[in-house]
């Protein structure tokens, strides 16, 4: 009955596999039980979250069903006592409906013309990095004069320029540094602080290569950059509308030009 079943079971006692089944056999590429009979040191290096023994396996999974992964696969793993000294751990493999829901989470979250963070999903980014009371910079950026763009050369013309502006900076840009299109050409980062001034040369060397690149048909296009840094009691109202002063003063200026507030 054990061997029909999809899932991988497994059933211990203190540090040593005293039973498993064919699909754990043929998952781990074990020959037989011989094999796992004669270890009682298993290797934990490559489930996560970190995991050192039987043990602590049981604790993480013995109330309720809980996610693990080994290696590139993700399993659901539930821990049931036997008697008193063993435990059977049974391991659903959900993969397939993992990718399926980081699919559709990149659908919903991700601007599907630029490849940059949806608003909505930026904004949940903004407010846990204020209610962990991390630092960090929130630039408003804007193109100049897009509208002209799109009325000069059209819209398709206009998607592509969108497209590559948004390949330029998150080329500029740290992997965890999120990048979002706030609506139309206005787009927001969130660049953590470790050195405010470094942060600004970084800004400003992004607006030196938006100015110089050719984008399609030859277009060349500048951006105005609003900064504003955290304050104490921040909220996202509070520092969306620094960066924001910041980007109208920018405007204000003469445009493609970085303003701090």
């Amino acid at each position: 009955i054990l061997d029909s079943q999809n899932n991988l079971l497994f059933v211990t006692s203190d540090d040593r596999i005293e039973y498993a089944n064919k699909q754990f056999l043929e998952y781990f590429s074990i020959k037989d039980m011989t094999y796992l009979k004669e270890r009682t040191v298993h290797n934990f290096e490559f489930v996560s979250p970190p995991i050192k023994s039987f043990d602590e396996l049981y604790e993480y999974a013995k109330d309720e069903e809980k996610k693990i992964s080994i290696r590139k696969d993700t399993f659901l793993v539930r821990a049931t006592p036997l008697e008193k000294t063993y435990k059977l751990f049974t391991l659903s493999n959900i993969t397939h409906l993992n990718n399926l829901n980081i699919a559709l989470e990149s659908k919903i979250n991700i601007d599907p013309l630029t490849g940059a963070y949806r608003k909505q999903y930026f904004d949940s980014l903004l407010e846990k990095e204020l209610e962990e009371e991390h630092d960090f910079i929130l630039v408003v950026v804007d193109l100049d004069d897009f509208k002209l763009i799109n009325d000069k050369y059209g819209h398709l013309v206009g998607d592509k320029i969108l497209q590559k502006f948004s390949d330029l900076i998150k080329d500029e840009l740290r992997e965890d540094d999120p990048f979002s299109r706030w609506g139309g050409e206005e787009f927001l980062m969130m660049i953590r602080c470790t050195d405010k001034e470094k942060i600004i040369e970084k800004v400003e060397a992004i607006r030196k290569i938006i100015e110089a690149h050719p984008f399609d048909s030859g277009v060349h296009i500048t951006a105005s950059f609003g900064l504003a840094s955290t304050h104490p009691g921040d909220t996202s109202h509070t520092i969306l509308k620094r960066a924001d002063d910041a980007l109208y003063e920018a405007k204000k200026l003469g445009k493609n030009r970085v303003v701090v507030k």
